[in-house]
């Protein structure tokens, strides 16, 4: 595929540099202001997820630092609530409190998305989506025992960071998860909006968001989705949280749509089935290699970068958006496959990729 490369400079009291690396040319207004972020809408996940970590290149309080130097405003945290409540009922919040303290020292806002469900690949690439809770916890989200102890875990948990935390996301792609589960989707009905009731009643000012896939299949099969949107389009939460890769066949090496226009097309669209309720896409990326035959995707990756700030954050219905991650793992056999596939800013040795310049470049 070949890629054309324009490049355009615009004076508007300064000079700016707008490189577009697309599949499709494209016109592309000189002013300053069409391409000024607003950076509260950024956010990223840090990693590494504790201090100092041999998989990781460099510590958490550099990575912050580092973070910092992307206009990013909001720290994402995964927080699982089988490595939180390990034994019945005790609660062990050292490695979570760490992360939300260095990041409020430093300034930044915090985003919680507790993981009930893991829904990903595993080292192998292969699909996995199964629930994440703590053993002790009856598995069938119809019970008694789920909703009582998932509302207990929910309460420790907004008692404790009341104040600290911005926005918090259930689930983790509860739609994957329930398509290959279909009998706990009315357990978790029932449940989901007594957890939203319980946050707000200590936290009122927390924003609460689901945690869905917006990813291929999902947006290509508009039944599958739809009850999806239809039930928390009018739930009581604050806006829908989206895991969205743009789209999925880009994994794969389908390319050909790959471009600021379509991108702009399919959130338009976005926007369209999800009414009046806001929208934060908190998870998105793009390989720097082929995850499959190893291609450098190094160019790929910088044009999402460029096309997202772009157009994701001059839509006014998304509240935000997150990259996953800052930094790439070491490539070690127990590390996670998405934590080593080339998805962050900075490779597994602390070096920066074209994709963190160019996000430098368009965050400001």
């Amino acid at each position: 595929m070949k890629f054309k490369k324009e490049i355009l400079i615009g004076i508007v009291m300064i000079s700016v540099i707008l490189i577009s690396a697309c599949v499709e040319e494209e016109e592309i207004t000189p002013a300053v202001e069409e391409y000024r972020i607003k950076n509260e809408k950024l956010g990223i996940y840090v990693t590494p997820d504790v201090e100092e970590n041999e998989i990781w290149p460099t510590t958490y309080s550099t990575a912050l630092n580092k973070a910092k130097e992307g206009c990013f405003s909001t720290i994402w945290i995964l927080v699982d609530w089988k490595d939180v409540e390990q034994k019945d009922g005790i609660y062990d919040w050292s490695v979570v409190d760490m992360r939300i303290n260095k990041a409020r020292e430093k300034d930044f806002d915090v985003g919680i998305r507790t993981l009930i469900i893991t829904t990903g690949n595993d080292e192998k690439g292969n699909f996995v989506s199964e629930l994440t809770i703590p053993p002790h916890v009856n598995q069938d989200m119809s019970s008694a025992d789920f909703k009582q102890r998932t509302l207990k875990f929910y309460r420790e948990l907004i008692t404790r960071y009341e104040g600290k935390v911005k926005y918090i996301a259930i689930g983790n792609s509860v739609n994957d998860y329930f398509e290959h589960y279909p009998e706990q989707w009315e357990g978790f009905k029932i449940v989901y909006p007594e957890i939203v009731d319980a946050l707000h009643n200590i936290d009122p000012t927390i924003i609460i968001m689901s945690d869905l896939n917006y990813g291929e299949s999902f947006y290509s099969d508009k039944c599958k989705m739809q009850k999806y949107l239809d039930y928390f389009g009018s739930s009581n939460d604050d806006a829908f949280g989206f895991i969205f890769y743009f789209i999925d066949p880009v994994y794969y090496s389908d390319i050909k749509n790959f471009n600021k226009r379509t991108l702009s097309k399919v959130l338009d669209e976005m926007n369209q089935r999800t009414g009046d309720k806001k929208v934060y896409i908190i998870e998105t990326a793009m390989f720097s290699k082929n995850p499959h035959t190893g291609e450098d995707w190094i160019e790929l990756q910088s044009d999402y970068v460029k096309m997202l700030l772009r157009t994701a954050l001059q839509k006014d219905f998304i509240l935000g958006v997150s990259w996953f991650t800052l930094y790439d793992a070491k490539d070690l056999p127990f590390v996670p496959w998405d934590a080593k596939a080339g998805l962050g800013l900075f490779d597994a040795n602390g070096n920066p990729k074209k994709a963190w310049e160019a996000w430098k470049v368009y965050a400001k």
